[in-house]
């Protein structure tokens, strides 16, 4: 759409990196459009006595209303010109501009404001001394305690119990039984197994434990006003892994929270400081990867972007392709911290 189609009102800067536009679009310009979109209704519409598509136009907005067809051409306006005005403004917008019209009438310029976060201008701190500092200090010893070993077989034989069809039986774990398992020939390489498996398990959680710090000091350095939207955007994303946790624990979401005497709303307010600190760092890392030339090969991105569609069918492509490159640009970054 041309850049004469519309007039710029008014620009506001508000607070938290957000800008709000007033945007009028000529009368002329909103009837052309709601002349579009009668022809559009009209061909789809079927009317006593006509065809499919063959009923005059204005039998066709008798029946419809003139304000249903000037909403739907709003619509398109609205869509059409937002982007407009973010393209001419050269704005590193987040998410989708929040719209609300103040002038829709026939016959009258159209009228409506745009909210839109902006990505926030953002100083690196010295991530890489923050980094070293962090991995330099000393870790206490890795090592699996008898009490984890026992934990981790009553489990194991309560599995063995179900496997059984004897879930009130704790059986005896034996050289045997073992082969249940796995391909194991006695019960001692089990064992070793086992402890081998828990002290992986320990290992992962204690580097996960040093790269959650290093972050944490790496944000107490950073001074930025994250958007709100932004905010919302990463509370969302950890609802949907935390409900798919649940249901993959065989709860339905209403249950386990009616179980835990909590709204979804308190929930979401709950993780909001977790939320923030997830956004802030989601706009570090490609600005710590462009510092340090970090980048993502095209055909790792493509190869687990095909595993994931297989996984969840019916995922958009590019959206599957553009998730993969930011879990993988952000495992490079994590990396990179972590040899520091």
């Amino acid at each position: 759409m041309s850049k004469h189609t519309y007039t710029i009102v008014s620009e506001k800067d508000l607070a938290k990196s957000t800008k709000e536009f007033e945007v009028e679009i000529p009368a002329e310009v909103v009837d052309g459009e709601c002349a579009n979109t009668l022809r559009k209704l009209a061909a789809e519409t079927e009317l006593p006595g006509f065809r499919k598509g063959k009923a005059p136009e204005a039998l066709v907005l008798n029946k419809i209303g003139e304000m249903a067809v000037l909403e739907k051409a709003a619509d398109e306006l609205i869509n059409q010109v937002a982007f407009s005005v973010l393209a001419e403004k050269k704005l590193s917008f987040i998410g989708q501009p929040a719209i609300s019209v103040t002038v829709l009438a026939p016959k009258n310029p159209l009228r409506f404001k745009m909210t839109v976060a902006l990505v926030p201008e953002i100083s690196l701190p010295d991530y890489k001394n923050i980094a070293a500092t962090e991995n330099k200090k000393v870790a206490p010893p890795i090592e699996v305690t008898e009490e984890e070993m026992k934990e981790s077989l009553i489990q194991i034989k309560k599995i063995l119990a179900q496997q059984s069809g004897k879930e009130k039986e704790a059986p005896e774990l034996t050289d045997e039984s073992v082969k249940l398992l796995g391909n194991f020939g006695t019960l001692a390489e089990f064992m070793d197994k086992l402890k081998k498996d828990l002290h992986a398990d320990k290992k992962t959680r204690a580097r996960e434990k040093k790269l959650l710090e290093i972050i944490e000091k790496i944000l107490t350095e950073v001074k930025v006003e994250i958007p709100d939207a932004l905010v919302e955007h990463e509370i969302d994303r950890i609802e949907a892994e935390f409900m798919h946790d649940v249901e993959r624990m065989g709860t339905k979401p209403e249950d386990y929270l009616k179980s835990i005497s909590k709204t979804k709303e308190q929930l979401r307010e709950g993780w909001r400081a977790q939320a923030l600190k997830r956004a802030t760092f989601e706009l570090l890392l490609p600005r710590i990867a462009s510092a340090e030339s970090l980048t993502v090969p095209t055909e790792d991105v493509e190869r687990e972007a095909k595993h994931l569609l297989e996984h969840y069918q019916g995922t958009d492509k590019e959206a599957a392709k553009l998730y993969v490159g930011r879990s993988l640009l952000r495992q490079k970054v994590l990396d990179f911290l972590e040899k520091q």
